[in-house]
């Protein structure tokens, strides 16, 4: 059931854009960036280790498994 509720909440966000605090590089991905959202959702994105420690809006574009992508509006 707490799947369910976590897997509708991400849906939701879908094409949504949210202010997220970039937490560092991509566990899978060391040409993305990972982001925190306000709801605590990380979220993916193509971006500069510059941003580490800013907060960014991020169009959420692909609710993947336990995290999301997006792209740096």
């Amino acid at each position: 059931r707490i799947m369910e509720q976590e897997a509708a909440v991400a849906q939701a966000m879908l094409g949504t854009t949210q202010r997220a605090l970039v937490e560092g590089v991509s566990k899978k991905d060391t040409q993305e960036m990972a982001a925190r959202t306000d709801n605590n959702r990380v979220v993916n994105f193509s971006g500069k280790p510059d941003l580490i420690g800013q907060f960014v809006e991020v169009k959420i574009t692909q609710v993947v498994r336990h995290t999301l992508r997006g792209e740096l509006v």
